[in-house]
């Protein structure tokens, strides 16, 4: 199966001032997101209906990971769930079917403190919208994450699944395996309730991290794709909302979910 996922970190670029353009380039090394923040006219971050009609035509459920609060001002998306458009954009994602999870900030990884309050928050914004979901999972911003203290915070924060576990310059296989496991703690010698989906590929890792073209990220992709294929895996596919602003990313991404 294909499991298409969405970090939020970024849920509106348009009419970004001209600093945070500059972070775009300096924090989170994406010169195409400060060119198309400060020229378009429309949001190019704002593509969360093509999202899900390209998730619903192919008959998949989307995950989206919300941020919930701010632990490093320079990575963190400083968004707030209090925000009209992100209650309305919660409500969308839910009213269609979809998944809501919590995408906890860059210094949390080690603390389950942290990591609770931010859940908290996630759940008190999805109540007050009338949104309720059995379980909650979760995914590390920048994919921080440290054996056994992450996923021991998950679990002691509440939450049911991690989908962390990736090497961002390094796709593929970094659990070993594209089925969902549990979770064993080996300081503590105990298997614990939380279950790991690992990722297997994120569009940063070839775009960003590799610099490849795009015909040579669809190459790397659907290979890892046919490899997850050929045991009956999961091909879990995580690819951010603001890197769909232009037809030629769009149409890497429809290759993907097709291959």
């Amino acid at each position: 199966r294909t499991v298409p996922s969405h970090d939020v970190d970024i849920p509106h670029c348009a009419r970004r001032s001209v600093r945070t353009a500059a972070l775009d380039v300096v924090k989170r090394r994406d010169l195409q997101l400060a060119l198309k923040s400060l020229s378009a006219t429309a949001d190019p971050c704002d593509t969360f209906d093509y999202l899900l009609d390209q998730s619903e035509r192919r008959g998949l459920t989307s995950a989206f990971f919300f941020m919930a609060g701010v632990t490093s001002p320079a990575h963190d998306g400083g968004y707030s769930l209090d925000d009209p458009r992100l209650r309305a954009l919660l409500r969308r994602v839910n009213d269609r079917g979809h998944e809501l999870g919590l995408h906890p900030s860059y210094d949390t990884f080690r603390s389950p403190e942290k990591i609770r309050g931010e859940l908290d928050t996630l759940r008190a914004a999805c109540a007050a919208e009338g949104i309720e979901q059995d379980t909650w999972k979760g995914r590390q911003h920048f994919l921080r994450w440290e054996n056994p203290a992450t996923w021991r915070a998950y679990e002691e924060a509440g939450l049911a699944a991690d989908w962390s576990l990736h090497f961002p310059a390094h796709p593929g296989f970094r659990a070993g395996t594209c089925f969902e496991y549990p979770v064993f703690d080996l300081r503590a010698r105990r298997r614990l309730a939380l279950r790991e989906l690992p990722l297997i590929a994120m569009e940063a890792s070839f775009l960003q991290y590799l610099a490849l073209s795009h015909d040579d990220a669809y190459d790397r992709m659907a290979e890892l794709k046919r490899r997850c294929r050929e045991v009956g895996g999961t091909f879990t596919l995580l690819w951010h909302n603001n890197r769909l602003g232009t037809a030629r990313e769009r149409r890497l991404y429809e290759a993907v979910l097709d291959a």
